[in-house]
């Protein structure tokens, strides 16, 4: 049966992203999925998550964290897959046939990682902080 799955990225917050990736790899690498579909999470009000972010218990991940998380995931992926970044909480879109683009994606991943200002994380932040639905 061919199936797609979807990502939600940041969800296990600040800290866990790389290990996160890594394991989904892994265990994606096994069920061979043809399609994933890539978004990361937005603390909406009214959310247990919200509330637990209110309390202290949840700690989102910056933006470089989330394309680290990004990275690994893809990096560590050996299937042939079509992957595809949602827009609506990132400032990253893209749609491709991963291993075909895996050498060039990944590059210019790196390159917008590290070229993440403050200001491009504050950004963002206030973005998803601003938004009541997905």
């Amino acid at each position: 049966m061919r199936y797609r799955v979807i990502y939600l990225g940041g969800l296990t917050g600040k800290g866990h992203g790389i290990e996160t990736a890594y394991r989904t790899a892994v265990l994606l690498n096994q069920l061979h999925p043809y399609y994933l579909f890539l978004t990361t999470v937005s603390v909406l009000p009214g959310t247990e998550l919200y509330e637990e972010r209110a309390r202290g218990e949840f700690v989102e991940m910056g933006e470089r964290e989330r394309l680290d998380e990004l990275i690994t995931l893809l990096d560590k992926m050996k299937n042939d897959i079509r992957v595809f970044q949602v827009p609506n909480t990132t400032r990253i879109t893209f749609d491709i046939d991963l291993q075909k683009e895996k050498a060039d994606v990944l590059p210019q991943l790196r390159r917008i990682r590290d070229e993440t200002t403050d200001e491009d994380e504050a950004r963002m932040q206030a973005y998803r902080d601003s938004m009541t639905g997905v």
